[in-house]
Formats: structure tokens, C-alpha cells, sequence
């Protein structure tokens, strides 16, 4: 498998998504490069000082942003100047070199009253983080020459014991004996970190362009919390259903969202949420 992988530089390998690319990335090429805030920060990216030019990569992934809901809402001036101005900043310079872009976008540019929503969905973003990537979205392709490929997500969790990801949160909260707070009108397609990288690759090593949603399939958080509880052996009455409404956050939610996978990667079985949580209760044997 290893061995047909394009030769990838990663902007952003510290991320969590980052860091999972580059590591895919290392074993077909040893010497692939993964850059850190440090190297590129996004107010001002330059990638001219680094040499990536003479190192034969054929796609950069640009997996670097200032993330959070929350923080985006509170702060959107400064989000934008990075995730936005220094994103497409980043696509040009990799285009430029002849370097394929990959950017990951979010199932947050939809408002959720149109699902399920297939890779050429018109955008319609409630909050500043959707509206910030639906601006990317936008204009990508006029950025990359229309080389560059979107890899839209929804949430991304693993399986790795410790990680605290979505999924084993969930599982430590119950065995725990608190209670986790779900609502039954988040709707979303949570997707496992081994996918998205498996899926980003195909799609590079194609030199796909365009938008490909990569997203399993859609569940409740409300259902996936009992799917939890079913899964730990725990007391389906600590699953306290609520809305999104209740949780009084500084910014909107879309409704329910649901990403159709990109026909680009028909055929592509998705890791159901049942069997990662087989997987991380021991259940999978």
C-alpha cells in the first residue's frame, strides 16, 4: 500500500488529523516533511525558506487552522486572518511549486435543513467557523490552479486507548457513574481517524480535485451516547437526553447533518461506530 503513496509534505503535523497523515505519510517516505505553527504560521505563511521545492513532493496537505467553534464565534477577525487569508496564502505557494493542495474542510458550512448533503452542496453556514470554511471552499480551486482536492469531514474520533477522543470520553464519563449529556437533535457522521487518512491518500494518489465528503454514516449523539452505555454495561439512565438548545453555547449549530460519502471513493467501507466501540470495551474478539 505504502509503496503507491504520492510523496506528501504536511502543514500542520502536530493536529490531530495532522499529526495521523504524517505518520502515513513517513512510511512510504522517510524524509517527508511535517511542519509545525513554528515553521508556518498561518497570519504569515512562507514556505519559500524551507526548501520544499527541491524534495519531489506531489501534494501538500494543509491541515493547519485555528480550531474551535467557540473561539471562532469569540474571535473572528483573528480566525479569519489564519484561516482563511492564510490558508489560500498556503494553496497559491503550494500550487506555485507544482504541489497538489489537500485542505480539510467541515460538514459545518451546512445549516442542516437540507440533508443529507452530497460533495457539490451549496453551502450555508450558521456560525463563523462554517462561514470561515465555506470562504475557503469557495475559493480553493481559483488558489490552486484547480489542482487542489477539499476532504470535507464531520467529526473525527480513534480508537487509541488514552486519547480521549469522542467515543472513549463518552465510555469514561459512564463507567465513571457521571452522566453524559447528549442531544437528540445533534445529528452527525462521526467518522474514525484511520478512514480519513486511508481516504485522503486514495483520493491523492488519483490526483482527485474538486470536494470529497469522506464521512461514515449518520447517528444521534443522543444515540450514540446509549450505543455507549450498551457498550460499557452501564445504566442507560445516565444517558440525560437534551437539545442543542439546552447546552447555551455562543454560537449556532446547524440541524442534523449528514455528509454523503464522495462517489469519488465508491466501494470504501467506513468503520461503523458498533464496532469502535467493540474495539475500545474489548468486545471485538
Amino acid at each position: 500500500m505504502y509503496a503507491a503513496l504520492p510523496k506528501t509534505l504536511v502543514i500542520g503535523a502536530s493536529g490531530y488529523i495532522g499529526r495521523a497523515m504524517h505518520q502515513t505519510a513517513r512510511r512510504a517516505f522517510p524524509d517527508a516533511m511535517g511542519l509545525t505553527r513554528n515553521s508556518v504560521p498561518l497570519e504569515r505563511p512562507d514556505l519559500s525558506i524551507l526548501g520544499v521545492e527541491d524534495m519531489g513532493y506531489e501534494w501538500g496537505i494543509i491541515a493547519a487552522a485555528v480550531p474551535g467553534l467557540a473561539h471562532c464565534e469569540a474571535f473572528p477577525q483573528e480566525t479569519r486572518r489564519c484561516n482563511v487569508k492564510g490558508t489560500l496564502s498556503l494553496a497559491r505557494q503550494l500550487a506555485d511549486l507544482g504541489i497538489r493542495p489537500l485542505w480539510f474542510s467541515s460538514d459545518q458550512v451546512f445549516d442542516g435543513t437540507a440533508s443529507p448533503y452530497a460533495d457539490d452542496a451549496p453551502p450555508s453556514p450558521v456560525n463563523e467557523y462554517g462561514r470561515q470554511k465555506a470562504e475557503v471552499e469557495a475559493n480553493f480551486q481559483e488558489a490552486s490552479r484547480g489542482m487542489g482536492l477539499i476532504v470535507r469531514l464531520s467529526k473525527v474520533y480513534d480508537t487509541t486507548p488514552g486519547s480521549g477522543a469522542l467515543l472513549e470520553g463518552m465510555l469514561t464519563t459512564l463507567r465513571r457513574g457521571g452522566v453524559e449529556r447528549a442531544a437528540e437533535d445533534l445529528v452527525f457522521c462521526p467518522t474514525h481517524l484511520d478512514d480519513v487518512t486511508a481516504c485522503a491518500f486514495r483520493l491523492m494518489a488519483r490526483n482527485e480535485s474538486g470536494i470529497a465528503n469522506v464521512a461514515a454514516g449518520p447517528i444521534s449523539r443522543l444515540d450514540l451516547a446509549l450505543m455507549a452505555a450498551e457498550a460499557a454495561g452501564t445504566d442507560r439512565n445516565q444517558v440525560e437526553p437534551i437539545h442543542v438548545a439546552d447546552l447555551k453555547e455562543s454560537f449556532s449549530r446547524p440541524g442534523p447533518v449528514e455528509l454523503l460519502p464522495s462517489p469519488k471513493l465508491a466501494g470504501y467501507v467506513f468503520q461503523d461506530v458498533r464496532t469502535s466501540l467493540a474495539r475500545l470495551t474489548g468486545r471485538d474478539a
